[in-house]
């Protein structure tokens, strides 16, 4: 929404030049792609590509050694606090770190002043704009809509054609796949799951959509991180976390810190064109991001730094929470 009311205060023109330098320093992406820094906020932003398949938050029961164990997924954004595209377009708007808009009603005055503001009356009839809690919402769900549209989720790669049979993998691309899916080497599909028996690309999402602690690096770039306490906790640190716990979740002080550095995993589609990676943005191409998967155990001197001659392994983590970092499995 370009068309804002000309009487903002000196803070939020501040914030809407940042957000505008921001824009223009975009560079090419995949729709709902990530700016090329992570700028005002802590986090990278997730695509908007196939979003429509991460299901509301909430808790999977998964076998673990014989006994049945609840587990988070799903839930839009890094922790889950959305439960569907409606409510995760209404969030960036407020968002002092993202859009910046003083208040709701700002918003919808923007729409007001639009050139498409007839056609948004056309769509939610005579008058919409006038109930500023209801257009707000209309507002949302006219983007959820959108975004549940083809453009979203094509399914059109190279990968959806060869399960087509319409295409065929080069050799390199084989080895790669079968490294992907050996669970004794990249054993990517335990996190970035898929439905190997099926030719469906819509079985080839490549997430589980839960939630995993890899002792990511912490990265210098975000302007909150000059403070050395603060962390970026991840789904423990979520608002109204710990009420949302099954009742089989009989310790529930400890279920929430075992979840602290814990993030949903995201889809692997379109993933060449998303860069940067992960929820802090860090790494800034693909084989930067293998690396590290292939190398935090082996040489974890690469990635963390050492204060006064001790490694600092998994810095971005308070030390209290270190311990949940995942480490049992390959490739790790």
């Amino acid at each position: 929404f370009t068309q804002l009311p000309a009487e903002r205060g000196e803070q939020q023109q501040d914030a809407d030049r940042e957000i505008e330098l921001r824009r223009r320093r975009r560079g090419r992406h995949a729709v709902g792609g990530p700016i090329q820094t992570v700028g005002l906020g802590v986090r990278n932003a997730p695509t908007a590509m196939y979003a429509e398949f991460v299901p509301a938050f909430g808790f999977a029961q998964i076998d673990r050694g014989g006994q049945l164990v609840s587990v988070p997924v799903g839930g839009l954004f890094w922790d889950g606090r959305a439960d569907s595209l409606d409510a995760q377009a209404a969030a960036p708007f407020l968002n002092p770190r993202e859009m910046a808009q003083p208040s709701k009603q700002a918003v919808i005055d923007a729409v007001a002043a639009a050139e498409y503001a007839p056609l948004f009356e056309s769509l939610f009839g005579e008058g919409a704009l006038d109930d500023t809690e209801r257009a707000y919402d209309q507002v949302s769900q006219a983007i959820a809509v959108y975004e549940r549209t083809e453009r979203f989720r094509p399914f059109s790669s190279k990968f959806d054609a060869m399960l087509r049979g319409e295409a065929e993998l080069s050799e390199q691309e084989q080895r790669g796949f079968g490294l992907f899916i050996d669970r004794e080497k990249g054993n990517c599909t335990i996190c970035h799951s898929v439905k190997q028996d099926s030719m469906d690309p819509q079985d080839w999402l490549f997430s589980d959509v839960g939630y995993h602690i890899l002792g990511v690096p912490r990265n210098p770039e975000i302007p909150d991180n000059d403070d050395p306490e603060h962390y970026d906790l991840g789904l423990c640190a979520r608002a109204g976390f710990r009420d949302t716990l099954p009742p089989d979740i009989t310790e529930p002080d400890d279920f929430v810190n075992r979840q602290c550095g814990g993030f949903r995993t995201p889809t692997l589609r379109n993933i060449s064109e998303t860069a940067p990676y992960m929820h802090n943005g860090l790494f800034k191409d693909l084989h930067e991001l293998v690396s590290f998967y292939a190398t935090r155990e082996t040489d974890p001197a690469r990635w963390y730094p050492s204060d006064y001659g001790t490694l600092n392994k998994y810095d971005d983590l308070p030390d209290a929470h270190k311990q949940n970092v995942v480490s049992v499995f390959a490739p790790f």
